[in-house]
C-alpha cells in the first residue's frame, strides 16, 4: 500500500505538470486534446478527493480556461486504440485520444 503522505506528494506533482502542460499549450496556442474516457476519469478522481459540489466546479472552470478539447470515442477509435494498447504498454484509456486523432488526420495505419 501507498504512504498517504507520499500518494499526496505524487498527486500534487501531477497536478503542477497538468498545468504547465495547460500553460504551454497557452502560451504556444494550440489545443490539448484528451478523450472523454479520460476526462470521465478525471471528473471520477475529483469526486472522491473533493466531492461532488467541488468536482464540478473544478470541471467547469477547466473546461472554460483551459486550452483542452474533449474527443468523443467512436467504435473505429476503440478498435485503433486496441491495436496500440495490443503493441505498446500504454494505458487503454490514454490511446483512444491518440486513435481520435488519427482519426481526424485520416492517417489510418
Amino acid at each position: 500500500m501507498d504512504d498517504p503522505e507520499e500518494r499526496c506528494s505524487r498527486l500534487a506533482l501531477d497536478a503542477q505538470i497538468v498545468k504547465e502542460l495547460f500553460n504551454r499549450a497557452r502560451v504556444a496556442g494550440i489545443t490539448v486534446m484528451m478523450s472523454v474516457v479520460n476526462w470521465g476519469e478525471v471528473y471520477c478522481t475529483l469526486v472522491k478527493r473533493i466531492g461532488i459540489a467541488k468536482a464540478e466546479g473544478v470541471i467547469a472552470e477547466t473546461l472554460r480556461s483551459a486550452p483542452i478539447a474533449l474527443l468523443s470515442v467512436t467504435p473505429v477509435d476503440a478498435i485503433r486504440a486496441a491495436r496500440l494498447k495490443a503493441q505498446y504498454n500504454v494505458p487503454f484509456a490514454d490511446l483512444l485520444a491518440c486513435a481520435r486523432r488519427q482519426s481526424e488526420c485520416s492517417c489510418d495505419r
